[in-house]
């Protein structure tokens, strides 16, 4: 039987602005305040306030508390650089102070498109003592037509960029890709994946790091800049205490642009239409047009356990794949899921660059491995893994050999 997440932590109840000496003895009051480096809240947008208030499950994951989570606030017409909002959280009896409240303010305009959001971190209470902590709104850059969706349609799940993902307790819709910690996975009945036995989310940027996920890597995205102009740049996945993508898809006039005739911007932003979503496997399930390319690894064999791992002598770890534009002047590249790939340091060699890039636009695209993090040459796995290399997706397959044979010492790849 599923326990109910959130227990006695739902008797929270949520009050606004209130008046002197009405306090409560224990709460936490929350202060909204206009957006971040000035201005008015009025000429930003900002018509509406959405409270998200949530605890960790003992699945390792936030859960909402309704209420308070899910209270809105009208706000038109307030500057609320000028007169900030006050919202206060009082707990029930039950509610257990030692565990971290986390609190958010979703800021809506006029249309009900979320602009941006006030957070508040995780903090425990403390009995006796009502806290007051302050925020300025951060607006979101990207909020166009079709901007990427953090709220979600399905339930009431919240994932914004650089907040843990929130999700609503249901144990359906959007409340199913909020996902447990692996920890709790494997040793905790109740914080199995939703449909039951699911394939582990490897490797996804979910907040939660699975098997031998790395945290902090950095993953291409794509975006139009204010001109229109389809770019691609790198986005920061922290992937660990719930905080998934700590940042937008943001690019500037330093970011690599792609033809006018590219289609990656707006499949990259559709696939950012579903909150709480896998937004680069959504990517590679949208190419139409697929290659293959194999590679062939020599490692010396005579590495020692516990040395590191090591090309031939003479040989190195580099091979230039082949070209599959017509192109010969633009060769963009992008690893889809960034340079760490377990046991791998993999990508590519960019000019001036002491360690394999994610993007690069040289000609042709040379994929280079930087190391190998295994305790001797019989323990290095074969590697599969894709590759964006103008308007194709490529899958790399990386067969190990554990010989060194003249002419043959170091890495090669073709087209499969």
């Amino acid at each position: 039987m599923r326990r109910a997440l959130g227990g006695a932590l739902r008797a929270l109840v949520a009050l606004a602005s209130l008046a002197a000496g009405c306090a409560p003895e224990t709460g936490v009051i929350v202060e909204v305040q206009g957006p971040e480096g000035g201005g008015s809240s009025t000429a930003a947008g900002i018509a509406k306030l959405d409270f998200v208030v949530a605890h960790p499950s003992w699945c390792e994951r936030w859960v909402s508390v309704t209420p308070p989570s899910g209270t809105t606030r009208d706000v038109t017409g307030r500057d609320l650089s000028a007169k900030p909002y006050d919202f206060e959280i009082k707990p029930s009896h039950t509610t257990d102070l030692s565990q971290p409240m986390y609190v958010a303010a979703l800021a809506y305009d006029a249309n009900g498109t979320p602009i941006g959001e006030a957070s508040f971190d995780a903090h425990p209470l403390s009995q006796g003592d009502v806290f007051k902590r302050s925020s300025q709104i951060y607006m979101f850059k990207d909020v166009a037509q079709g901007a990427p969706q953090y709220v979600a349609s399905d339930g009431g799940c919240v994932c914004a960029p650089g907040q843990p993902w929130v999700g609503d307790g249901s144990g359906a819709g959007c409340d199913t890709r909020v996902i447990t910690s692996f920890d709790r996975l494997i040793d905790t009945a109740g914080c199995e994946l939703t449909p039951k036995g699911a394939p582990l989310p490897v490797p996804v940027c979910d907040g939660q790091l699975y098997m031998d996920e790395p945290a902090d890597r950095n993953l291409p995205c794509w975006n139009k800049d204010d001109g229109g102009e389809c770019r691609v740049t790198t986005r920061h996945c922290s992937d660990q205490n719930g905080v998934a993508y700590t940042e937008e898809c943001n690019v500037g006039a330093m970011d690599t642009m792609l033809p006018a005739d590219t289609a990656l911007c707006d499949r990259y932003r559709t696939c950012q239409q579903q909150a709480c979503g896998d937004v680069i496997g959504c990517v590679r399930g949208m190419f139409t047009q697929n290659a293959n390319v194999k590679c062939t690894l020599p490692i010396d064999p005579t590495t020692g356990p516990g040395e590191a791992i090591r090309p031939c002598a003479n040989g190195s770890w580099s091979a230039a794949l082949p070209n599959l534009s017509a192109s010969t002047t633009s060769c963009i590249g992008a690893m889809l899921d960034g340079t760490q790939q377990p046991p791998y340091q993999i990508g590519f060699a960019v000019a001036g660059a002491t360690a394999p890039r994610t993007l690069t636009t040289a000609c042709p695209n040379t994929l280079v491995i930087d190391a190998i993090d295994a305790p001797y040459p019989d323990a290095v796995p074969n590697k599969e893994l894709d590759i964006v290399m103008g308007e194709h997706l490529v899958h790399v397959t990386i067969t190990v050999a554990r010989q060194c044979v003249d002419g043959a010492l170091s890495l090669v790849c073709s087209s499969a």
